[in-house]
C-alpha cells in the first residue's frame, strides 16, 4: 500500500517532467537557427524554427508556475521570437497569394478595351510592398533576438532557472 505523500513508481510530478523535456525542446528549437539566421529566402526552414518552438513554448507556459523568475523572463522571450517568426510566416504565404492575385488582375486588365473597366491594383502593389518590408523588418528582428540568446548563453540560463528552486 502506498504511503502518504508518496508516488507512484514511474510518475514524475510537472516540475520534473519539464526538467526532462525542456532542453530537449530547446535544443530542437535553437539547432534549426544556424538554417534561418543569414538566410532570408528560407522560408521552409523558418517555418519549420517556428513550428519546434510552439511546443516550448506551450511547456515552458504551463510550467511556468513551478520555476522561477528567471523562467518566466525566459519564457517572455520565446513567445517574443517564436510571434516574431509565426508573423514573418505570415508574410511568407500572404505576399505569394496578393502576387497571384496581382497577375490575374493585370492579366484580366490587358484583355479589357475599355479603360473604366480595368480594376485598380495600385493598392495590391503597395500592400505587397509593405508586406515584403515588414517581412524583411520582422526576419532581421528575429535573427538579432538569435544572435542575442547566442550571445548571453539563453539556452544555458533557461537550462539553470529549471535546476534551482523558485523563491516564492
Amino acid at each position: 500500500m502506498k504511503g502518504k505523500g508518496r508516488r507512484e513508481r514511474g510518475t514524475l510530478t510537472i516540475r520534473e517532467e519539464a526538467q526532462r523535456v525542456i532542453p530537449d525542446l530547446l535544443e530542437d528549437f535553437l539547432s534549426r537557427a544556424e538554417r534561418v539566421v543569414g538566410f532570408p529566402s528560407r522560408m521552409v526552414e523558418l517555418h519549420e524554427m517556428r513550428l519546434a518552438g510552439k511546443p516550448l513554448r506551450y511547456m515552458m507556459e504551463f510550467c511556468t508556475p513551478n520555476f522561477g523568475p528567471e523562467f518566466a523572463s525566459a519564457l517572455e522571450e520565446v513567445k517574443r521570437l517564436v510571434t516574431l517568426l509565426g508573423r514573418t510566416h505570415d508574410c511568407d504565404v500572404h505576399i505569394p497569394r496578393a502576387r497571384t492575385e496581382l497577375a490575374v488582375i493585370r492579366r484580366f486588365n490587358r484583355t479589357t478595351s475599355q479603360r473604366r473597366d480595368r480594376i485598380p491594383t495600385m493598392s495590391l502593389v503597395q500592400y505587397i510592398r509593405r508586406e515584403r518590408t515588414l517581412r524583411a523588418t520582422m526576419y532581421h528582428e528575429a535573427c538579432g533576438i538569435l544572435q542575442r540568446w547566442k550571445s548571453e548563453a539563453l539556452a544555458a540560463q533557461i537550462r539553470r532557472s529549471l535546476v534551482y528552486p523558485p523563491f516564492t
